[in-house]
């Protein structure tokens, strides 16, 4: 009596600690099965009916389209027969779990009776507070789910992202050069969708991978892509098949010479060597530990009690990320930066201003954007990513040795910043810190290639000159 009372405990206290769900393929604004098939045929479902004896183990449409109603009722009624026989499994189990719970049904699916439950899904697919009672009563406080899947982020207050995009370490069936051509679907693309596992074509891809200059150049691209703002995880599939080693450079490149005639040794090679690039690269991958808006900048009349500083500045945490405009329409996510009540999205062609509800466009043409390094002396701490390159203190005499007048005079550090100013002859000036050295040179180069891309002639420089 006493241990069922504290199993009994146990499952109450469990039920009350919040989930984060961290692996699903829910679609924002979508969060509901669409039919019986999304249950019932949910991919995993598949590989054990298909084990079972189904004569398909294909998976079912897949995201950003989606199955028809002909396709979907022609799946269950194939699958039909073999639910018997994956009944012991754990995805049966869960799945009788989910109708009973959901959908109030306590019956075996036959042929006679699925329209009936399929119809009772369908009723709730698109109850929006339906799909929110259903997370609180699973507990589940925030769900994970692919980048690509967002779409318009109505449901961003209970979804995280993350990327799915190359797989460098999966198998395909009937492949041996997986690992080259998933990195090459994704050289000078955005992020997308994954590729669906087991299909007998493979849509042709911009670029191909000869050398290895083509590998490090399109890890290196793949890298850049990563929205780190944006993602909580990155999500990989890894193969029992391949023998995952250390892979030197010259061996990859005989690998490569043999692509045409590749098999499981060369695929272990491509995979190895990429997956190892691709971590080497991330670990590099160029993000800030921190950035800042400038807000004020202002003179020091005695810089003896200001730690030497010839100016002080007034500065905020910056926000910057990718995305867009509501309501323009385009293929890509652009870069933007927030500057107090008003963001910038640097689009190929202009420059939108966004503030409240009033949108302002800026050309290229117009736009100055510098970047050079800057010292600034550190008393809140430096980041991780940057460089001490000198020292004074709290008070300082003009030689640079502590004023000794004062007992608690603590030494402060100097770090290496860079600087990135933005500015117009329409009124724009804003001005940005980085703590790592080489952040604001490759935006303004990035807004360079921006106004090449839309014909438009920025005026960017790009200096090395210090701010002192």
């Amino acid at each position: 009596m006493e241990s069922t009372a504290r199993v009994s405990d146990m499952e109450r206290a469990l039920a009350d600690v919040p989930i984060l769900d961290g692996h699903t393929h829910l679609v924002g604004g979508r969060l509901g099965a669409r039919g019986l098939h999304d249950i019932l045929l949910y991919h995993m479902a598949v590989s054990d009916l298909y084990a079972a004896g189904c004569p398909n183990g294909a998976r079912l449409t897949q995201y950003p389209d989606w199955p028809n109603e002909h396709e979907a009722h022609a799946r269950i009624e194939e699958a039909l027969p073999y639910l018997k026989r994956a009944r012991n499994t754990s995805i049966a189990w869960g799945t009788r779990i989910i109708l009973r719970d959901l959908y109030d049904w306590h019956d075996e699916i036959t042929a006679d009776n699925w329209k009936s439950l399929d119809a009772r899904v369908r009723e709730r697919a698109d109850d929006r507070r339906w799909h929110r009672e259903v997370a609180r009563r699973a507990g589940i406080r925030r769900f994970c789910t692919e980048l690509v899947r967002r779409e318009d982020g109505r449901d961003d207050d209970i979804l995280h992202y993350a990327l799915e995009w190359a797989f460098f370490t999966r198998c395909q069936w009937g492949e041996f050069d997986t690992a080259l051509y998933e990195l090459e679907r994704c050289w000078g693309n955005p992020p997308s969708v994954a590729s669906p596992i087991g299909t007998d074509s493979r849509p042709p891809t911009g670029r191909v991978i000869h050398t290895l200059d083509d590998v490090h150049a399109a890890v290196d691209w793949y890298v850049d892509q990563i929205p780190v703002d944006e993602i909580l995880s990155m999500a990989t599939h890894i193969s029992t098949d391949i023998d995952l080693s250390t892979v030197s450079p010259a061996e990859m490149e005989q690998a490569l010479a043999r692509r045409s005639q590749a098999v499981p040794a060369e695929r272990d090679t491509y995979a190895s060597y990429i997956n190892e690039v691709f971590l080497s690269a991330f670990e590099e991958l160029r993000s800030c530990r921190a950035s800042w808006r400038i807000l004020a900048v202002g003179r020091v009349l005695d810089g003896r009690y200001n730690a030497g500083a010839g100016e002080t500045l007034k500065r905020k945490t910056a926000s910057l990320g990718m995305g867009g405009v509501k309501h323009v329409k385009c293929n890509i996510d652009v870069p933007w930066l927030a500057a107090g009540p008003n963001m910038f999205y640097f689009y190929p062609d202009r420059i939108f201003v966004v503030s409240w509800k009033q949108v302002a466009v800026c050309t290229y043409e117009s736009l100055s954007v510098g970047a050079r390094l800057t010292r600034f002396i550190e008393t809140d701490g430096v980041p991780s990513d940057s460089q001490v390159v000198g020292h004074t203190w709290r008070f300082v005499n003009k030689n640079g040795s502590p004023d000794r007048r004062f007992k608690d005079n603590r030494q402060i550090p100097i770090a290496q910043y860079e600087e990135l100013k933005l500015s117009s002859a329409q009124g724009i000036q804003e001005l940005y810190h980085f703590s790592r050295v080489g952040r604001g040179e490759s935006f303004a180069n990035s807004l360079s290639q921006l106004s090449r891309y839309g014909q438009s002639s920025a005026r960017v420089s790009v200096g090395r000159g210090v701010r002192t």
